[in-house]
């Protein structure tokens, strides 16, 4: 089984999965990085010269054989685990991916709050086109406006967590002990 990070831009998906697959010697694949390399090409590249639905289909493509893949060479498993996927912030609403995801491993929806997201891509709004020129309070209603659009995807994922400044034993309780039943 699959561990999927979801959840919006900013809300630590690769910082966790980096952090889990340390701690549980667990492969993970940062969805987006395996699409660049699949169209040598960035992903905002992808979007100006393709368009956004060519990018996805592209999308859900890489998620399906990044998964099928993993399930294959999952040789070793912790609790169950054979690896983990950070996804982008929009995977989830497009393609029946939830439905994809939450059908091949454990769904985390990493939901912190807007004002922490804010303060992340404070940092990080150079190399996001989206958001490269919202000032503070642009950013801030831009990032309400699209967790609005989006909660209807996230809030499919099996386990949410609110509190992203955690221990990363604690993290692993969550999902370990604390699943949704299905």
């Amino acid at each position: 089984m699959i561990i999927y990070l979801v959840g919006f831009m900013g809300s630590g998906k690769n910082f966790w999965a980096a952090k889990l697959s340390a701690e549980l010697s667990l492969p993970w694949v940062d969805l987006d990085k395996e699409i660049e390399k699949k169209e040598s090409d960035t992903i905002p590249g992808i979007f100006a010269k393709r368009g956004e639905p060519y990018f996805r289909d592209r999308e859900a493509e890489t998620l399906r054989s990044v998964t099928l893949d993993r399930e294959k060479a999952s040789a070793k498993m912790v609790e169950g685990y054979s690896a983990i996927i950070a996804t982008g912030g929009g995977a989830p609403c497009f393609s029946d991916n939830m439905r994809w995801m939450n059908s091949h491993g454990v769904t985390v929806w990493l939901n912190p709050p807007v004002e922490e997201i804010c303060r992340r891509l404070k940092h990080e709004q150079k190399g996001r086109p989206l958001i490269k020129d919202l000032d503070e309070a642009g950013l801030k209603q831009f990032v309400i406006s699209k967790l609005d659009e989006r909660q209807e995807f996230y809030s499919q994922a099996k386990l949410e967590v609110k509190n992203t400044n955690i221990a990363v034993t604690a993290f692993i309780n969550l999902f370990i002990h604390a699943q949704k039943p299905d």
